[in-house]
């Protein structure tokens, strides 16, 4: 199943992998702080049904302090229902910064 959710700014898709438990929320564009309210309301929409969700930053534009709020905050939620969340970045020196520099790089997983 695929849910395509696209705004001013920003692009999200949700992908449920058919081979394996996992959902993959590809998210394109700014999910600055510019957008980040809108961002969050779209995705609590969506439905994480499966035992790993997978964040695909690869396609964004604008990662700032407030993105990674929200991610962590999604990976606690996700991480009391028993569910993992991993994060890939096409610019993962970036996000390992701003993990890092947040004090967020231990509780996040960055992969390419």
């Amino acid at each position: 199943m695929t849910q395509v959710m696209k705004y001013k700014g920003f692009k999200i898709n949700s992908i449920k992998d058919k081979e394996s438990d996992r959902i993959i929320i590809d998210i394109e564009g700014d999910i600055g702080i510019n957008y980040i309210d809108k961002v969050k309301t779209r995705i609590e929409k969506l439905s994480f049904d499966g035992d790993e969700i997978v964040f695909d930053l690869t396609k964004t534009e604008t990662v700032d302090l407030s993105s990674i709020q929200l991610l962590y905050a999604i990976r606690k939620n996700l991480s009391g229902e028993g569910k993992s969340m991993n994060i890939i970045s096409s610019d993962e020196i970036k996000v390992i910064y701003l993990l890092e520099r947040t004090g967020f790089r231990e509780l996040l997983t960055t992969r390419i």
